[in-house]
């Protein structure tokens, strides 16, 4: 109600997501699907195993991964405090597990809040230079009414390679 109130949001009946076969919850298929992203690489001659090279043997490497991971949270006022502290908690266990070096927020009502320090869609979050996981804040910007459109149509007009992108919403929103 406060949603369509304040925003463009048209509501709705929201479903817990989980697998059928499985009865796994939506935080263990995300942590499934980014195994299989950030950890498993592509086999590459770009750089040889070292051990082998003097030997004029060239056996393909795996590729480094991807140390960044994108997030997406929904900042629409039916998006309240506690579901932001379970975003936050989330995006830090995914760091510590996964080891990330960057995690780049994008936050989205209906509209995409840009950074002000860089005009990017991104606010990035840095690991890489000591910071522990435990540190990340939030920085949250929003509050109007909710639509998944916006953070695509940004995506689309700054390309960039994203290798997963993990959108946090409570799902009330239109597409």
């Amino acid at each position: 109600v406060l949603e369509k109130a304040i925003g463009n949001g048209a509501g709705g009946v929201c479903t817990d997501i989980t697998d059928d076969i499985g009865k796994a919850t939506a935080i263990e298929q995300l942590r499934y699907l980014l195994r299989k992203v950030l950890r498993t690489g592509r086999k590459t001659l770009a750089r040889p195993k070292k051990r082998f090279l003097s030997k004029n043997v060239y056996f393909p490497t795996r590729r480094k991964q991807p140390t960044a991971l994108h997030w997406v949270v929904d900042t629409s006022a039916s998006v309240g405090r506690k579901e932001l502290n379970d975003c936050l908690a989330s995006v830090r266990g995914i760091a510590k597990e996964y080891k990330v070096n960057l995690i780049r927020m994008a936050y989205v009502d209906s509209a995409v809040h840009r950074c002000k320090e860089t005009d990017s869609i991104w606010h990035d979050i840095r690991l890489d230079n000591g910071a522990s996981p435990d540190d990340i804040k939030l920085r949250v910007w929003g509050g109007g009414g909710t639509s998944f459109d916006p953070i695509f149509r940004a995506i689309e007009a700054e390309p960039e390679e994203i290798a997963v992108l993990v959108y946090f919403t409570d799902g009330y929103g239109r597409v």
